[in-house]
């Protein structure tokens, strides 16, 4: 089974006994953490049937029917009491808000996070850090567009004092050759809006681009 680079890194943070992959696609993930022995069991969920009659067909592939259940659901509606891995990714930071926010009932303290918002990760990091979640760690993948990966535990206590810095670009972000491209990539698409820009408004762009300039200087 051929996995992404995105998909690798996810796997890469999945650790613990019981995995709910939510809007599970593929359910690369899934297959990929039991294959892994990162989880002993595991569920792949979706919203929608096809998705997961997909997922159904790779599981029985790759010989982990024995250890997965596929189940048809809306978020974390019907989240199996049992899980203590939780994995949402392929979708923007404020579907998975509005997922976590529906659910958090459902979500047992000192259950594990693997979020990865292809837009958005800033109100999504926003979220968070206000309402019981701890970002442990973050890593930017650069794999046809550049995907923040968040490593984050549900204590449902914690506030967490996110800097400006930490919302726009990553909490604890592993520094690699990705996240110095990342860096890079934004520097360069805030120098194009600030060119559009009237001198009257090139104030706050400006800011931006000097602090991302710093964090380049400071790798």
């Amino acid at each position: 089974m051929s996995v992404s680079k995105r998909l690798e890194t996810i796997v890469s943070f999945v650790q613990g006994r019981v995995l709910a992959d939510i809007g599970c696609d593929h359910a690369y993930v899934v297959v990929q953490s039991l294959l892994e022995n990162r989880v002993q069991k595991a569920y792949a969920c979706d919203v929608s049937q096809g998705p997961l009659e997909r997922a159904r067909a790779n599981i029985e592939i790759s010989g982990c029917s024995d250890k997965v259940q596929c189940l048809l659901m809306n978020g974390l509606d019907q989240l199996p009491f049992d899980v203590d891995v939780i994995v949402i990714a392929g979708m923007g930071g404020l579907l998975i808000r509005e997922i976590l926010t529906q659910g958090l009932h459902n979500i047992h303290p000192g259950t594990h996070l693997v979020l990865s918002p292809h837009k958005d990760g800033k109100a999504l990091r926003e979220y968070l850090s206000q309402n019981g979640f701890v970002i442990l760690q973050e890593k930017i993948v650069e794999d046809g567009h550049f995907y923040p990966v968040l490593n984050v535990l549900y204590d449902g206590i914690s506030k967490q004092d996110l800097s400006l810095q930490e919302r726009d670009f990553g909490v604890r972000v592993i520094v690699d050759s990705d996240y110095r491209n990342y860096l890079h990539h934004e520097k360069g698409k805030w120098q194009k809006i600030l060119n559009r820009l009237p001198d009257s408004q090139k104030e706050d762009v400006l800011e931006k681009i000097k602090n991302i300039e710093k964090m380049i200087n400071d790798l």
